[in-house]
């Protein structure tokens, strides 16, 4: 009799043991997830800043551009291309969101990554 009374005690407290593991690795979980979501939140707002910068630049070359010698095709077409060059990020963008599609050989992807990679 006393031995199945240890028996039972020992499962019960294996079964309580199991739970606050559980119980901790959910608690793990969720701080990950917290992590991971304050990560990509700061990365968004770090783009948005970015993309903002980029449009007030762009902005201000083409108010340069009306001032000065719009006629001027050469002139033009410079500060143009110049405004709405990508910068370094959107390439670093491109780069890490480039996916696999059924479209492309294994090959071919390395290839495309490759080139996006030297740009």
């Amino acid at each position: 009799m006393e031995m199945k009374l240890l028996e039972l005690q020992e499962k019960k407290e294996e079964r309580e043991r199991q739970e606050k593991k559980e119980i901790e690795m959910k608690r793990l979980e969720l701080e990950r997830e917290r992590e991971r979501e304050e990560r990509e939140r700061e990365e968004r707002e770090r783009e948005e800043r970015e993309r903002q910068e980029m449009e007030k630049e762009r902005l201000h070359e083409l108010e340069v551009l009306r001032l000065g010698d719009s006629s001027d095709y050469d002139a033009v077409k410079k500060v143009v291309l110049k405004a709405y060059q990508l910068v370094p990020e959107a390439y670093r963008q491109k780069f890490r969101n480039l996916k696999k599609t059924s479209e492309h050989t294994f090959t071919e992807f390395a290839n495309i990554k490759e080139r996006l990679f030297q740009e």
